[in-house]
């Protein structure tokens, strides 16, 4: 058994050489080959409950190479990816889905922190994967873990919500110009309409362009048909799909924000009835 500079340190009436009582009798052997596989399988688990959370000072800072010696580093390297490779890995033919509470636990404890140095050192030409890529059956089981994964996520109603708003915000600059038009139209007529084309409500993950203010379920879409073929049949599947959550729907063509008696008409009797 070798002790480290550090441990005789801390130690330093401790007998070295030969006249430690220890000497010879466990240099350059395994648990093993002392006790046996049994008890030293034991000894190990053991040990490693005694030291679990408990900070290694003598190890901070240093490398395997450092500690065994480049040689003896890559022999051991190896030996540990082996014992968690494939079927050997406690995770192995599992999906592990993090805890809400999990991912923000993470998150704090990420938030405020600079990219550490050794990571900016990977970056660029510097990082062992620059310049090739992964095989095929690489990318096809990342495709397939990704997918697997999002779905996981998207099942989550809240995740959901979250991301279809988040995603709303970030991809459209809003109000659009014909939204712009209309909200104009609604406050010189007063009408009870206030803008949501933002993300900002969310009706069975549907976002609308505005809703009635006063307590209805009424909404109003701003329709364009930009791509005919591509929008077939969307004012109906949009009026429906509100329909299923007690909502009514007014679709509002481009062309009619030009016609303001008419468009008055129009939403007056989606109003009010008459």
């Amino acid at each position: 058994m070798t002790f480290s500079k550090e441990w005789y340190e801390k130690y330093p009436n401790f007998s070295k050489g030969k006249n430690n009582p220890l000497y010879g009798i466990r240099t350059g052997k395994k648990f093993e080959e002392i006790y046996g596989k049994e008890k030293a399988e034991q000894i190990r688990n053991k040990m490693s409950l005694n030291q679990k959370g408990k900070p290694k000072p003598w190890l901070k800072g240093k490398t395997w190479e450092k500690l065994y010696g480049i040689e003896e580093a890559n022999i051991k390297k190896e030996e540990m990816s082996k014992r968690v490779k494939g079927k050997n890995n406690p995770l192995f033919g599992k999906k592990r889905v993090f805890s809400k509470d999990w991912c923000e636990a993470i998150s704090k404890g990420h938030l405020g922190k600079k990219r550490p140095e050794h990571s900016k050192k990977m970056s660029g030409k510097n990082n062992p994967f620059y310049g090739k890529k992964h095989s095929e059956i690489a990318k096809k089981r990342l495709k397939e873990f990704h997918k697997w994964h999002s779905k996981q996520l998207w099942a989550n109603p809240e995740y959901r919500e979250k991301n279809i708003r988040n995603t709303l915000k970030g991809l459209f600059k809003r109000p659009t110009s014909l939204e712009k038009k209309f909200i104009e139209f609604n406050e010189k007529y007063n009408l009870p309409f206030s803008y949501c084309g933002n993300g900002s409500l969310l009706i069975g993950f549907k976002n609308p362009d505005f809703f009635e203010n006063n307590g209805k379920k009424l909404c109003i879409e701003i329709y364009t048909k930009v791509f005919p073929k591509r929008h077939e049949n969307w004012e109906i599947n949009r009026i429906a799909h509100f329909a299923k959550y007690s909502w009514k729907c007014l679709v509002i063509e481009m062309d009619e924000l030009n016609d303001e008696s008419k468009l008055l008409e129009k939403i007056n009797f989606f109003v009010f009835g008459n």
